[in-house]
């Protein structure tokens, strides 16, 4: 299986490609503990703790 990550602003949008198998969820971790996914993340958390 093959992950593509779209980010936006506001939006992070996984592509998954091929067959969900066993091995599946090690791809997808892999992909979303990724430096620049992690940071993406913290950004969004951190937006949302603005807006309150």
């Amino acid at each position: 299986m093959k992950v593509t990550t779209h980010a936006t602003t506001d939006t992070l949008t996984l592509v998954l490609d091929g067959e969900l198998d066993a091995s599946s969820a090690v791809v997808l971790d892999a992909e979303l503990n990724k430096p620049e996914i992690l940071d993406y993340h913290k950004v969004l958390v951190d937006c949302q703790r603005l807006s309150y």
